[in-house]
């Protein structure tokens, strides 16, 4: 395995440095900014190549340990750069909650831009441009990889970029791998999962697993006021074992949103997680193991 560490002064130089050092294999871990010698902001990227086990089995001890989930949204909204992209399953809600985080961040100041790279749903398209329009935020369209990334490397590291991705079935890996190839080809990008609360919990956990596949940044749970008891709500967040940032109770843009707080049970949840996440990871390579020694990797 090769890991090496990039600086430029923007995006798509970083990327540039990338390709030309470790070629197109090669696999984005982290991406931020930091400080220059100068004083001057740096994007930064680290890349690794040869890591064809944590491509495919992204529940790897080591990625693990290197991912980090924002669990406010002062966190949120300190990270650089702040692009993310809107994932998760058909009728979750996505596109509402990337309207809301629109609205919201506009409200507080920030410039906003919404790029549409939901090309599957009929009207989503004009749908999403007409709001935005209303909103008077910048709306871009994107049908591939490239495009998306144009638009992203075009972006200032002080901008929101929201990218409304479309809902599919995440249990589906052809599916899943098509959306995670966005990601890839865009450093920088993260992922922000939606995730319905009236959904089965069986489910709804297997969900998570396969949503961790993504560069996550953070979780939002949606369809709260369609719970029979809305205080499951953090029975919810506690059995995932997730770090939820916000919450949904309705269609309205402006309102039914908030930040979730859950003071009490919200240091044991980032636990809880932890220790989920790192039995995944012993599972995983439990099975690795299991493979080699039956021959399936030579």
């Amino acid at each position: 395995m090769k890991i090496q560490r990039f600086r430029a002064r923007d995006m798509a130089s970083a990327f540039e440095l990338v390709k030309k050092n470790m070629g197109d294999d090669a696999v984005i871990i982290e991406t931020g900014s930091v400080e220059g010698e100068n004083g001057a902001r740096l994007f930064e990227v680290v890349a690794a190549v040869d890591l064809d086990e944590v491509q495919h089995d992204e529940f790897d001890a080591r990625s693990i340990s290197r991912r980090k989930l924002y669990c406010t949204e002062n966190e949120l909204l300190s990270a650089s750069p702040k692009f993310f992209g809107i994932i998760g399953p058909s009728g979750s809600g996505k596109t509402t909650v990337l309207l809301k985080l629109a609205f919201r961040f506009k409200q507080k100041g920030y410039r906003v831009k919404i790029v549409n790279v939901d090309n599957i749903r009929l009207g989503a398209h004009e749908a999403l441009k007409k709001v935005s329009h209303i909103l008077e935020i910048p709306y871009y369209n994107a049908k591939t990889p490239l495009e998306l990334l144009r638009i992203v490397s075009a972006s200032a590291e002080d901008e929101i970029l929201l990218a409304d991705f479309p809902g599919v079935n995440l249990f589906d890996e052809e599916k899943r791998d098509r959306l995670k190839r966005f990601f890839v080809a865009t450093p920088g990008l993260k992922a922000l999962a939606v995730m319905p609360s009236n959904m089965n919990p069986v489910d709804l956990k297997a969900l998570v697993r396969e949503i961790y596949e993504f560069p996550l940044c953070a979780f939002v749970l949606t369809k709260v006021d369609e719970l029979k008891d809305r205080g499951r709500v953090r029975e919810i967040v506690a059995d995932l074992s997730v770090d939820v940032v916000y919450v949904s109770s309705g269609q309205r843009v402006t309102a039914d949103f908030e930040e979730f707080k859950f003071s009490t049970l919200g240091h044991s949840s980032c636990k809880k997680r932890q220790f989920f996440l790192k039995a995944l990871a012993k599972k995983s390579l439990r099975t690795q193991a299991k493979e080699i020694i039956s021959g399936i990797h030579p």
